[in-house]
C-alpha cells in the first residue's frame, strides 16, 4: 500500500501538479522540460529537510544551513514536540478512565475533546516542522523564525534554479506576484486562501506569509539577483503570456480531480513526514516538556 501511495504521488507530481500554470504565466517553451519553471521554484521551496553530518550539494545547501541554524539555536525542538504529544495521550487515557466511572459528566467528555484537539494540533506541528513546512516553524518556534525560513528557501531557489529560469522569474516578477494574488484558492491545511491554486507544497509561505513575508523578500531576490550580475546588467525584457483559460488549462473535471490529489497527498506527506525523508525521524527520549527558546 505504502509502496502504491508513492509511486502515485510521483506520477501526480509528473503529470499534472501545476497544469497550465507555467503556460498562464507565459513560460518560454524550452523552461517547460522536467518539472517546469514552475515545479522547480516549487521544488526549491517546498520540503526542507537535512540531516547532521549531511555533504552540501546544489539541491540542498540551504537545507543544510537552515538545519544547523536550528539545531544550535533551538536543539531540543523535536524532543519537545514529542513530549507535547505524548502528555497530551497520558491525559487522555487518564480521562478515558475518569468518563468510564461518569459516563454521564459532560465536563469530562468536553475535557476530552478539548485535549484530543490540542492533540491533533501537536501532530500536525510535528509533521510540518519534520517535513520543514513554515507553518510547523510558525507554530514551533514563532512567526520571525518562520519568515527566516522562508528567507532560506528562496535563498536555496537562487542557488539551485537554472539562469534561464531566474531571469524569466526576475523580468516578469511583477505578473507572476500579481499572478500569485489572483489565484487564491481554499487549502485544505489552510484556515485563508493559498496563491497558485494552492498548488504549492508550502501552503503558508504562500498563505498567510505571502504578503508580508514571502512576496517583500522575492522583490529583494531580484535586486540581489541583478546586482550579483554586476554593473551594466539588465533583464530580458517581460514576456507576454497567450490567453488561456484560468481553471490550468484543463477541463473543470480534471481541475477538481487535480486538487482532489493534492489535497491527500499533502494531507498524507504532514501525518508521515518519515516518507519525506526517512533519515531524519527518530524516537526521542522521554523528557519533561520545555521551552525550545530556553533549551536546557
Amino acid at each position: 500500500m505504502m509502496k502504491q501511495i508513492l509511486n502515485e504521488w510521483r506520477t501526480f507530481l509528473s503529470e499534472g501538479r501545476n497544469p497550465g500554470i507555467d503556460d498562464q504565466l507565459g513560460v518560454p517553451k524550452e523552461l517547460k522540460d522536467g518539472d517546469g519553471f514552475f515545479g522547480r521554484f516549487d521544488n526549491a521551496t517546498g520540503v526542507f529537510q537535512a540531516v547532521k553530518g549531511q555533504k552540501s550539494s546544489k539541491t540542498d545547501k540551504y537545507k543544510i544551513k537552515w538545519q544547523k541554524y536550528v539545531d544550535k539555536q533551538f536543539p531540543n525542538i523535536e524532543k519537545t514536540l514529542n513530549r507535547r504529544i505524548e502528555l497530551a495521550t497520558q491525559k487522555l487515557t487518564e480521562l478515558k478512565a475518569e468518563i468510564e466511572k461518569n459516563p454521564n459528566d459532560k465536563s469530562l467528555l468536553k475535557q476530552q475533546r478539548k485535549i484530543e484537539r490540542k492533540k491533533e494540533d501537536a501532530i500536525k506541528t510535528r509533521s510540518d516542522w519534520l517535513g520543514g513546512y513554515s507553518y510547523g516553524a510558525f507554530k514551533a518556534i514563532g512567526k520571525v523564525e518562520a519568515a527566516k525560513l522562508i528567507q532560506f528557501k528562496i535563498q536555496q531557489y537562487l542557488h539551485e534554479a537554472p539562469e534561464k529560469d531566474l531571469e524569466f522569474m526576475f523580468s516578469n516578477l511583477d505578473r507572476i506576484l500579481e499572478f500569485a494574488e489572483e489565484t487564491r484558492v481554499p487549502h485544505s491545511q489552510a484556515p485563508t486562501g493559498v496563491c497558485f491554486y494552492a498548488r504549492t507544497t508550502d501552503w503558508w509561505m504562500f498563505g498567510d506569509a505571502f504578503d508580508k513575508v514571502t512576496k517583500p523578500l522575492l522583490q529583494a531576490a531580484k535586486k540581489k539577483f541583478i546586482k550579483s550580475k554586476g554593473q551594466g546588467y539588465s533583464l530580458p525584457p517581460a514576456t507576454e503570456p497567450d490567453p488561456v483559460d484560468l481553471s490550468g488549462n484543463v477541463s473543470d473535471e480534471r481541475s477538481k480531480e487535480l486538487a482532489d490529489q493534492a489535497a491527500f497527498f499533502n494531507d498524507f506527506y504532514e501525518k508521515n513526514p518519515q516518507y519525506l525523508n526517512p533519515t531524519i525521524v527518530k524516537k526521542d527520549e522521554e523528557e519533561e516538556e520545555e521551552d525550545p527558546r530556553n533549551p536546557k
